[in-house]
């Protein structure tokens, strides 16, 4: 990696949209954060970012998100180019930039209700799979803003496909009700323990979650416990 980093930075200005949001996917999937082959792409994604697909756009934040590197230009030029397109999203797009936004705390509320009113559109480019509803949720969450209308449709889309949830989309989801304290139907519907302990596997890894007793609604809590004593115990090693 460290000869393919400075042969990636040198001719990066040969690059075009999806080669700059592939090569940042690349190293930041490797969780390979060379700053100079990052600094290097940054410039001319920023000129160009009218040029990206939207794919290309939610990538190049994510890879950014991912390492941690915060270049505000960068994603500044992408929110804004974003909000210009945001139609053209399809549902992971849509739930990888969410994501990316959480991921590095940046609260910006027009973008948001942006990703929120596309999501409350029929998506002709797609459905959302499970994971894409949780991270769209645990994003929302994290940034604790609340855009009811949007959590709403979360769960009512939740409830008819809780079975298709992994654990940690499960969880994510469930922790992210909980931060937002949204209490109304159909989110307290969500995770009724009947319904949960139906869908959800026992091997949940919950207690891993960042959550903390005490600060969550009773029904959060009883999904906490319920997990807990579903887990099966830990195989011995012979």
């Amino acid at each position: 990696m460290d000869k393919l980093d400075v042969v990636c930075t040198s001719r990066v200005v040969e690059f075009g949209p999806r080669d700059l949001s592939s090569t940042a996917w690349a190293f930041a999937t490797l969780s390979f954060p060379h700053r100079p082959l990052f600094s290097s792409i940054s410039t001319p994604s920023s000129a160009i970012t009218k040029h990206f697909v939207p794919q290309d756009l939610a990538t190049t934040a994510w890879a950014y998100a991912r390492l941690q590197l915060d270049d505000g230009p960068l994603l500044q030029a992408i929110s804004s180019e974003s909000m210009k397109r945001m139609p053209e999203f399809h549902p992971q797009a849509l739930a990888n930039i969410s994501w990316s936004l959480a991921t590095m705390r940046l609260c910006d509320k027009p973008f948001l209700h942006s990703i929120a009113s596309s999501a409350l559109t029929p998506s002709p480019s797609g459905v959302y799979k499970p994971q894409d509803i949780a991270n769209i949720a645990w994003s929302f969450a994290t940034l604790h803003f609340a855009h009811e209308p949007l959590m709403q449709a979360i769960a009512s889309a939740a409830l008819v496909r809780l079975t298709e949830f992994k654990a940690q989309a499960c969880a994510n989801t469930a922790w992210a009700f909980a931060t937002l304290a949204l209490l109304d139907e159909p989110c307290s519907m969500l995770w009724r323990p009947r319904r949960c302990q139906r869908s959800c596997p026992a091997n949940s890894g919950l207690k891993n979650l960042p959550i903390r007793p005490g600060r969550l609604p009773l029904w959060c809590s009883h999904i906490t416990d319920l997990y807990c004593r579903r887990s099966p115990p830990r195989p011995k090693h012979k």
